[in-house]
């Protein structure tokens, strides 16, 4: 998946599977929240740039996210809860440099 700057991202997840991201938006993730319905969608809105590169994935679980260090998507609170998707950006857009899993509800 490449995505120009500016851009909303939107990523496909299914449980137990993986969506990769890669050359994304630069900046903070947008505060809001993207309803799940079907496989589910997460969007993604940030200010034009390259980032590093990561993956996001659904499960029974919770939403986990992987990140690259460098440039890009910051992030600070990703949450499920009751079939929606929390974003709340955070950081200095260095990526999202630690692997999190949100469980769902928080």
């Amino acid at each position: 998946m490449r995505v120009n700057g500016g851009a909303t991202v939107e990523f496909i997840l299914k449980e137990g599977s993986n969506s990769s991201f890669s050359r994304s938006t630069t900046g903070l993730l947008s505060e809001g929240i993207s309803t799940i319905s079907g496989q589910g969608s997460l969007n993604l809105m940030g200010q034009s740039g390259v980032s590093g590169g990561g993956s996001l994935s659904l499960s029974a679980q919770g939403l986990h996210a992987v990140g690259t260090n460098g440039p890009g998507i910051g992030t600070k609170t990703i949450s499920i809860d009751g079939g929606k998707v929390t974003a709340a950006g955070g950081g200095t857009g260095a990526g999202m440099q630690a692997s999190a899993v949100y469980q769902k509800g928080r």
